[in-house]
């Protein structure tokens, strides 16, 4: 691995780890009740879609494209400095896209991913189950969310591969 693709995969697990974070409260994945209510199934296969298929693929990708010697640090200058920042740092931030993917989505038909209120839990998954009101989602958001993800996404595509 050259100096670019180490110091891309230390800021995508940081960055990762912190949008990771934020999952807890939404109970994404919820799978001890998988295959229990369509709601919750609904959650998991979007939640395994955008926070582990597409971000390997991105990773991977990426990875890639940072391969060979032309990305590796020889010195220490501000041109070298501006060049790490542009093509592994940028594009670690295509994490946070991913998560605003997924809170976009859920925003624009919350009711196909959530129950709407505590009231419509079923009995047996009131202690662990969010609701729409609990979890305080706003809709005619999403879109906005969604138009933030692609920027995130698309800008770390962008920066890894520009000035090769």
């Amino acid at each position: 691995m050259n100096t670019t693709q180490e110091v891309f995969v230390v800021f995508y697990a940081i960055l990762w780890g912190t949008a990771a974070n934020a999952q807890p409260r939404w109970k994404a994945f919820q799978f001890p009740l998988l295959f229990r209510h369509k709601k919750i199934n609904y959650r998991i296969f979007l939640s395994m879609f955008l926070f582990n298929i597409l971000p390997i693929i991105y990773f991977g990708w990426t990875l890639w494209m940072l391969s060979g010697t032309q990305l590796d640090i020889n010195e220490w200058d501000i041109r070298s400095i501006s060049l790490l920042i542009l093509h592994a740092i940028i594009p670690a931030f295509a994490t946070f896209g991913f998560h605003r993917m997924w809170i976009g989505i859920v925003e624009i038909k919350p009711e196909l991913f959530y129950f709407s209120t505590d009231m419509e839990v079923p009995q047996q998954f009131q202690e662990v189950e969010p609701s729409i009101k609990k979890l305080g989602i706003k809709t005619g958001v999403g879109f906005y969310n969604i138009l933030y993800a692609f920027l995130y996404i698309i800008i770390g595509l962008i920066c890894s591969q520009i000035l090769r």
